[in-house]
């Protein structure tokens, strides 16, 4: 089940794009990149709190890493913000999970990288809130996974950035 799956989302599941094989300068062997991914906070409380089927498949995704998720700092104190809310916090108790641990099944997924420098005005977001996933996503051409109409109503604009909008992934 998806407790299995998270737990096999440590970082070893993640291989460089390219490995070098031993005493050869030149040949190198191409292993396929993950598609990098930008997950919302809202995508990771289904994944990581309310296991919602409608996500499975992206964690199915992260785990065998076919997706590698990246996030900033940012994104990480938003998502303990978020856990502090007193409807999460409730959810949490239902399901007998503590923030911590949480967090700690999550920082097993996710690859932690630098807050883009000078990317430029992209798409402006409505809610300023998803505007550092956004930016993230331009910034490495990755998918953003997003079930927010703010969000999802910059698809069309973010395709010209080789950004997909995602609600799930296929």
């Amino acid at each position: 089940g998806m407790a299995q799956l998270s737990a096999a989302c440590s970082g070893s599941k993640f291989r460089p794009c390219r490995t070098r094989m031993p005493n050869s300068q030149k040949s190198e062997v191409q292993v396929l990149a993950p598609y990098d991914a930008v997950l919302d906070t809202n995508l990771v409380l289904d994944l990581f709190l309310f296991h919602d089927p409608a996500v499975e498949s992206l964690m199915t995704a992260l785990a065998e890493g076919e997706l590698r998720w990246i996030c900033t700092e940012t994104m990480q104190l938003e998502l303990i913000r978020v856990l502090g809310y007193p409807k999460i916090a409730k959810a949490l108790s239902g399901h007998k999970v503590s923030a911590n641990q949480l967090l700690e099944q999550a920082s097993r997924c996710w690859h932690q990288v630098s807050v883009p420098m000078n990317i430029g005005i992209t798409a402006r977001c409505q809610d300023r809130d998803d505007q550092i996933f956004v930016d993230l996503a331009v910034a490495h051409q990755a998918k953003l996974f997003s079930k927010d109409k703010a969000v999802l109503a910059l698809a069309k604009a973010l395709m010209r950035c080789n950004v997909m909008v995602l609600r799930q992934w296929q």
